[in-house]
């Protein structure tokens, strides 16, 4: 899971270690390839990263795609996104 501090620092990335069980770490190992296609999308959107991993952490196992229409049929919600990812309930996500 070495890939995700590419997107976060050390010292989040271990915050980010002692927080997921097991089940979630194998979900991070199998799916690097989405997981990292979705962090992408999410750091152009300027997104807090770290809280995503902590809190909306199953967004990056979706597909990517439906993802972006998500959030360009609702990109009122960017700003309010941005400050809190739990917003992303308000769309659907």
């Amino acid at each position: 899971m070495d890939y995700l501090k590419e997107f976060i620092s050390d010292e989040e990335y271990n915050q980010f270690l002692l927080g997921i069980d097991e089940e979630k770490e194998v979900l991070f190992l199998t799916h690097e390839s989405e997981v990292r296609k979705m962090l992408q999308y999410f750091q152009t959107l300027d997104f807090n990263l770290m809280d995503i991993l902590l809190y909306k952490s199953t967004l990056l196992f979706d597909n990517v795609e439906f993802v972006k229409q998500k959030i360009q049929e609702n990109s009122d919600l960017l700003p309010s996104i941005r400050e809190d990812v739990c917003t992303f309930d308000l769309i659907g996500l």
